[in-house]
């Protein structure tokens, strides 16, 4: 699965450069602010499937390279499940408890 969201990530990354190159290009003010909301929700969809590979990677080998930020992945849950981006009810209250779970474990790991 690491690899398909390294796909995932990369072809975000390359849609992103197209519709930034293609703002850039726009001179339509409209076409323009249009090309470069589409950039930033490109990047915003990068950033969450790179949030899911760190995650899984934590899940999947038990011990990080690096120490874990559990508050910090806590509040990509929150943000993730409070953004404008649809989402149905199901995965915002999934994000939702998976930050609750984050906080427990890393105040736990803030005790040892």
């Amino acid at each position: 699965m690491l690899q398909k969201l390294a796909d995932h990530i990369r072809a975000c990354m390359e849609h992103s450069a197209k519709v930034g190159r293609l703002a850039n290009e726009a001179t339509d003010p409209s076409m323009k602010a249009d090309f470069l909301q589409l950039e930033k929700r490109w990047l915003r969809l990068a950033q969450s499937y790179e949030f899911v590979e760190r995650l899984e990677a934590f899940l999947l080998n038990g011990r990080p390279e690096a120490p874990i930020n559990f508050h910090g992945l806590a509040d990509e849950c929150v943000r993730l499940a409070r953004s404008a981006e649809p989402l149905d009810d199901n995965a915002r209250a999934a994000l939702l408890e998976m930050s609750g779970l984050l906080l427990h474990h890393g105040a736990n790991a803030d005790k040892s």
